[in-house]
């Protein structure tokens, strides 16, 4: 019996650390959502400034989320939404990953993000919304059986989650 324990002791931990850990991808982190109330409050007028805050992904440790893709999927978010402005924008939206609050270990693995978003009028600078948005998403054990690839689907779901609370927000946003 304690044998047989040890084994399947050794097999979930194997299972755990089975793969290499891959970092969030674009796609998993863009919104799909549609919110027609902030397209019509500020039709294309928005231009996105360089994320900071994201981390890269050590293949051998947990995945992160790192910038260009947090700003590709805000990016690709906005579009969807009509949002983004073609050139410069008549508002500027600086993103800041404050925090990515991963568990260490668990079945269903759930990821707290924190960004701070702060977005400007282009020409006078006059700050418009200055907010921290928390978010989080839970990936199951249905969702993925290995570990790693759940923490995957959970960064990507909390900043997913984020980027749609923004865009909800940004259709209150009092403009000049």
């Amino acid at each position: 019996m304690k044998k047989l324990l040890s084994l399947i002791g050794i097999a979930l931990i194997a299972s755990y650390l089975q793969g290499c850990a891959s970092g969030a991808t674009v796609a998993g982190m863009t919104s799909v959502k549609t919110f027609s109330a902030a397209k019509n409050h500020m039709p294309a007028k928005i231009m996105v400034a360089p994320v900071e805050g994201g981390k890269s992904t050590n293949p051998l440790w947990t995945s992160q989320v790192d910038s260009k893709s947090f700003e590709e999927a805000l990016t690709a978010s906005l579009q969807s939404n009509g949002l983004l402005a073609a050139g410069s924008g008549a508002y500027i939206l600086k993103p800041t990953l404050l925090k990515l609050d991963q568990p260490i270990f668990g079945l269903d693995l759930t990821v707290k993000a924190n960004v701070r978003y702060v977005l400007k009028d282009s020409a006078s600078e006059k700050e418009l919304f200055n907010e921290t948005i928390n978010s989080s998403y839970t990936a199951t054990f249905n969702d993925a059986f290995a570990a790693i690839k759940r923490l995957r689907l959970a960064n990507e779901g909390a900043i997913r989650k984020n980027i749609e609370a923004l865009i909800e927000r940004l259709a209150k946003v009092p403009l000049q």
